[in-house]
């Protein structure tokens, strides 16, 4: 993937979100309350999350712990499943936080190497979600606790999902402009 590439789903994401986020912001929270504890979600989100990071430990190098990656994916794979057993709140959120810390892997590679000025608003917004994805991951109920403090009232969503639109427009600006 280039950084125009990544860039622009960045871009056309935080957008579409945005938008989204200002006209429905009680829509917004419900979904965001119900994705918490929803199996459905849990199921769909942790399946992509450890399909998509065992691919990534089947495909190690000599110099990645290769000589190992049996030993890892087993570990992993056992992790995975007794998560369902053993941790089944919030899970989804936990998925969720497992595929965007896929996809900001991607990003970053993407923006590796490039001239800094280039991918300053990208790397910023993807340094960012890592942030609020692991901790989300360790403290998967405060999104929960998001969604009832700060989007309780519509005036904070639309704020948020203004930011969220104007800041898709910079990196869509920017993307064009590499």
């Amino acid at each position: 993937m280039t950084l125009f590439q990544s860039t622009l789903i960045a871009a056309i994401f935080l957008f579409l979100c945005g938008i989204i986020l200002f006209l429905f912001p009680q829509v917004c929270r419900q979904k965001i309350l119900l994705f918490g504890r929803s199996k459905r979600a849990a199921y769909t989100t942790m399946s992509i999350a450890t399909t998509w990071f065992l691919y990534q430990i089947a495909h190690l190098g000599k110099a990645d712990f290769g000589d190992y990656k049996q030993y890892i994916f087993a570990l992993f794979l056992g992790a995975a499943v007794l998560s369902f057993r053993l941790v089944p709140d919030f899970l989804s959120v936990r998925g969720l936080c497992g595929i965007y810390l896929q996809l900001a892997s991607l990003f970053l590679n993407s923006a590796y190497m490039q001239a800094a000025q280039s991918r300053l608003f990208l790397v910023s917004f993807i340094y960012l979600g890592i942030v609020i994805s692991i901790y989300l991951g360790a403290y998967p109920y405060r999104l929960r606790d998001f969604a009832n403090t700060f989007m309780s009232h519509s005036k904070n969503s639309r704020i948020l999902g203004l930011v969220a639109v104007i800041y898709g427009g910079i990196l869509l600006y920017n993307s064009f402009n590499y």
